[in-house]
């Protein structure tokens, strides 16, 4: 089978809501498989994950990074606990800023293994305190687990504080970098800032930009991505619903971007990815209903979300 982990933290979120983006899901749920929470784990409270009970004052570069750390220090080995090497893991969150945090517990059960990371995304998040624009912690996760500064391309003073939390969180786990460039796929591209370019551009990280991609087959470049990641041991997907199209599917999350993919296209990728058994992760996050009507983001993720539980039930059967 496989193991769902909840994660209601939107710590690193630029918009209020993605924190309730878990229960909405659940919610959809209820219209058609009202036992698929049943045997769920929660990692957080409700009252830990929102905005208004910390101050960011202090962190005008990496906002809440403080909490943030404190977070993964917290839930770096019960995660691991969690997850094991043989059934599969699925990962719901509020932002995108956790996401280190499992690919840390990943590393950690199997410290050898190479890990291939999947970024279905309209940003790549490869932000740093010194370069990001916002501050926020969602856009800054695979500089994370890279072990990325991008000082080259710095824009912004950091003070001590945050450079000391900026350490620590990228040393959370025990392993600094935690994934490498030639591991990492970029997939639906189509909002990503300068300092980001010339990390994709000095790396030769492998990317799929939302144009060049609009009227593909993503079978057939699903099949080529996990080609390209064929010396990986294990493949965690990172799933944003930003990377579809929000006129075709919803406008239900913080940072929409127009001219993404469409839903069946989505489906088609993520179809044809989680059916390989290397694909042992799999995590949808940034659902925020405060900005949807009707839950619709929320339903589109939830018939994604069985699709790939479907899938990884059959990996035991092969």
């Amino acid at each position: 089978m496989y193991t769902l982990i909840l994660n209601k933290s939107e710590l690193g979120a630029g918009t209020r809501g993605s924190a309730l983006g878990v229960d909405a899901i659940r919610y959809a749920s209820l219209e058609n498989d009202k036992d698929f929470f049943q045997n769920a784990f929660e990692l957080n409270d409700f009252n830990d994950c929102l905005w208004e009970n910390f101050d960011q004052d202090d962190y005008p570069n990496a906002h809440f990074i403080n909490e943030l750390t404190r977070f993964y220090a917290m839930n770096t080995k019960r995660v691991s606990q969690l997850i094991n090497t043989i059934s599969p893991s699925i990962f719901l969150s509020g932002d995108h800023s956790s996401t280190a945090l499992y690919l840390g517990a990943l590393k950690s059960l199997a410290p050898e293994s190479k890990i291939g990371v999947v970024w279905i995304d309209a940003h790549s998040d490869l932000h740093s305190p010194y370069t990001s624009p916002s501050g926020n912690m969602h856009g800054m996760t695979l500089a994370n687990s890279l072990g990325l500064d991008n000082l080259e391309n710095k824009r912004n003073d950091v003070n001590s504080r945050t450079k000391k939390y900026w350490n620590e969180l990228k040393n959370i786990s025990g392993f600094s970098p935690i994934i490498l460039p030639q591991d990492l796929v970029f997939i639906g591209l189509r909002d990503i800032e300068k300092e980001e370019s010339a990390i994709i551009n000095h790396n030769n990280i492998k990317s799929y930009y939302s144009e060049e991609i609009i009227n593909k087959d993503l079978r057939i470049i699903g099949q080529d991505i996990l080609e390209y990641l064929s010396a990986c041991d294990k493949i965690f997907i990172s799933f944003d619903v930003d990377s579809m199209d929000p006129d075709e599917v919803s406008k239900g999350t913080g940072t929409p971007v127009a001219g993404g993919l469409n839903f069946n296209q989505t489906m088609d990728l993520i179809d044809i990815l989680t059916q390989d058994k290397r694909v042992n992760s799999f995590e949808i996050t940034e659902v925020n209903p405060l900005l949807d009507k009707k839950n619709k983001m929320a339903k589109a993720g939830f018939k994604i979300l069985q699709k790939v539980a479907q899938n990884f039930s059959n990996h035991q059967n092969k």
